[in-house]
């Protein structure tokens, strides 16, 4: 009798999208023969093979292709049955803890506090920011229930445990310095020149390696602004929080013609793999669905 474990298509999936079994066992953090044998138990179970071994890389077969598409329907599928029984079990929510970045416009902030105004109902809700490297743990910790934060390229980079959606904020980012630095006083500036002076990073959401150059980091949106009006490196900060510093009568920083001139920054709301209460769910529908009109 075939038996396919939903933790064997989770490791299955989980070795495709980081491209080897040793990527996997980190990520899921399991050995890499444990890794291994769970691949060979689910090949087995499907009497299937999943993948060509190639040295360290493994790719998929043309059998493993149509699997891994199927593999992700299960998955996904099992994910919102687990959803929709927390909503019919209506899990207790007396106190909640929301996590935002602080690069969310104030515009968008605004819309949203409408909409929870209306949802809160007594309960006690606690906001804070989400630039903190360790967000994904606080979130898997049960210390955050969700967390709306700069999205990342590949959802495998979240921890297993965590599910992610993306969000309908955004916020347009340029490069910025102060007006007494270096770059300030080139007509044209190109990547080339931003490469060999120092850059102030804002810490967005889960960092995972810092670069080894002389680079300032710092996990405040205001710290950011100070360190770079001071002169002190250049900042890729939201053109919103700029513009609402200049109005205030703090000119000190010049926005830099590079190439591209600007980025939209997504975010993406992550949050536990487990059943959760109609407040929560409430919230992750209303941040991931359409955008509000007046946007």
């Amino acid at each position: 009798m075939m038996r396919v474990s939903p933790e064997l298509l989770n490791i299955f999936v989980a070795c495709v999208d980081c491209g080897s079994f040793s990527a996997a066992a980190k990520k899921l953090q399991k050995s890499q023969s444990t890794v291994s044998i769970s691949v060979s138990d689910l090949e087995d179970d499907l009497n299937i093979v999943l993948f060509e071994r190639q040295g360290r890389t493994v790719k998929l077969t043309k059998e493993g292709e149509v699997i891994y598409s199927h593999a992700l329907v299960v998955i996904n599928a099992r994910q919102e049955l687990i959803n929709i029984a927390g909503q019919l079990v209506d899990v207790p929510e007396v106190a909640i803890t929301i996590a935002l970045s602080d690069f969310i416009p104030d515009q968008q902030r605004a819309c949203l506090k409408k909409q929870l105004e209306s949802h809160i109902n007594g309960m006690q809700i606690t906001i804070l920011s989400a630039e903190n490297y360790k967000i994904d743990s606080m979130v898997s910790d049960g210390e955050v229930d969700i967390a709306v934060i700069p999205a990342i390229n590949s959802r495998m980079n979240y921890p297993i445990e965590l599910k992610s959606r993306r969000t309908w904020f955004n916020s347009r980012l340029h490069i910025y310095c102060s007006r007494e630095h270096p770059l300030s006083q080139l007509s044209e500036v190109s990547e080339d020149h931003i490469k060999y002076h120092r850059r102030i990073r804002l810490l967005r959401g889960m960092i995972n390696n810092k670069s080894p150059r002389d680079n300032i980091y710092t996990d405040n949106i205001f710290s950011a602004y100070r360190l770079c009006a001071q002169g002190l490196g250049w900042c890729e900060l939201p053109e919103w929080f700029v513009d609402n510093q200049q109005m205030q009568g703090d000119t000190r920083l010049q926005m830099l013609s590079v190439s591209p001139i600007w980025q939209t920054l997504e975010f993406d709301a992550i949050f536990r793999n487990e059943p959760k209460g109609k407040f929560v769910d409430w919230f992750i529908r209303t941040v991931t669905g359409k955008a509000p009109p007046n946007l």
